[in-house]
């Protein structure tokens, strides 16, 4: 008998250890550890249909003649799809690869408004400073640097105006002429600062000049030393129009043809503009943005509203324009246009993904924002 009762506790253990091994072997995978497992190969295999439809879109796109340029799509810093296309220099028929750098035109914003919270997070500007006190040659009183940063200055937009505020154009408009040609006609505020937002690149040109007085540098050198160099952004400068432009650098058309839109006298102004660079050293600054290189309460600041939220739930922050602010669904984004190029820079900051559009021909039917959202999101 005991050993009758031995045997069939022994038979029970087996017979439990082979239900554990059952109902084991029956569990779900658990998630995978972005943090530890192969993750570009986790991003590929979760968004492998998402990749074709990428790629087809923008083929799409390219056998029609309506994309000239890079793209790329990231998500957690990992490239899902990416491709360059087209013309860098028709002249040269030399053609996009990765090392191109395309002007960023207002894609140039967020840059400059990061380089101004990186100055606050020194301690070396408030965003309440008045901008007369850190520009005392500016000839205006009641502009805040973050009147600035969201467009309620109040102030003209010089691209529509510098045409007959200025005596003679036949050279470069550059940051320091133009606070010249404030200082010398004093044009017209478009209403009293801090009680409108309305987009204006004045904004950001003065932006880029407030760097270089409390730097001591150059904006170009400013942005090289803090930010391109640091973040092995290799392929991306200001524009210099001391100088030629690099090699790296593709030309901007307006149609089709290839058409030359022309040196304009406007190109010297940066801040608001003038900033090349590529999709994958763009992808550089996105990442370093979620990683710590400027505070977190900073970024998070810049990607807040601080205007008025519209009806169709939009915004502007600090160098970005917001869809739905102020849900955690947030789309983070800036587009830019100027003399050919166009720009498209998407931030999913909840599940950070990223999307990056340059392109440097511009055509009457173009690519726009409306459709790379809807392609990215569900919820546009």
């Amino acid at each position: 008998m005991v050993k009758l009762i031995g045997i069939l506790g022994i038979c029970f253990l087996l017979h439990s250890c082979s239900e554990e091994e059952k109902k084991e072997s029956a569990a779900p995978t658990p998630e995978p550890d972005v943090e530890t497992i192969d993750s570009s190969w986790y991003y590929d295999s979760i968004n492998v249909d998402f990749k074709a439809d990428i790629d087809q879109f923008f083929q799409q796109k390219i056998d029609a003649r309506l994309f000239n340029g890079s793209f790329l799509y990231a998500q957690n810093g990992y490239i899902v799809s990416s491709g360059e296309f087209g013309i860098k220099n028709q002249s040269k028929r030399d053609s996009v690869d990765q090392k191109t750098a395309f002007q960023l035109a207002s894609g140039s914003k967020p840059f400059t408004a990061i380089a101004i919270l990186k100055l606050v997070e020194e301690g070396k500007i408030k965003l309440n400073d008045s901008l007369h006190h850190l520009v005392p040659d500016f000839p205006y009183n009641g502009i805040t640097v973050e009147m600035l940063l969201n467009h309620k200055s109040g102030l003209f937009n010089y691209i529509y105006s510098m045409d007959y505020l200025m005596k003679d154009s036949s050279g470069y408009l550059f940051n320091e002429s133009l606070l010249k040609v404030l200082q010398d006609t004093l044009p017209a505020r478009y209403y009293a600062p801090n009680t409108k937002h309305e987009y204006c690149n004045t904004n950001y040109a003065l932006l880029a000049t407030v760097v270089e007085r409390v730097s001591g540098k150059t904006f170009q050198n400013y942005m090289d030393d803090t930010f391109f160099k640091p973040l092995g952004m290799s392929n991306t400068f200001v524009i210099d129009k001391t100088s030629e432009l690099p090699e790296n650098a593709a030309i901007g058309y307006v149609s089709r043809r290839y058409l030359d839109p022309g040196n304009d006298y406007l190109n010297g102004v940066v801040g608001d503009k003038g900033l090349y660079s590529t999709a994958h050293d763009m992808l550089k600054f996105d990442q370093a943005l979620y990683q710590g290189f400027i505070n977190d309460s900073l970024v998070e600041l810049s990607m807040q509203a601080h205007t008025k939220i519209t009806q169709n739930k939009r915004a502007y922050g600090y160098g970005w324009r917001l869809i739905n602010p102020e849900s955690p669904e947030k789309i983070v984004y800036h587009t830019g246009w100027w003399q050919g190029f166009r720009t498209f820079f998407i931030r999913y900051p909840k599940e950070k993904k990223t999307v990056i559009v340059l392109d440097n021909v511009d055509t009457k039917v173009r690519l726009g924002v409306e459709e790379l959202l809807g392609l990215f999101t569900d919820d546009y």
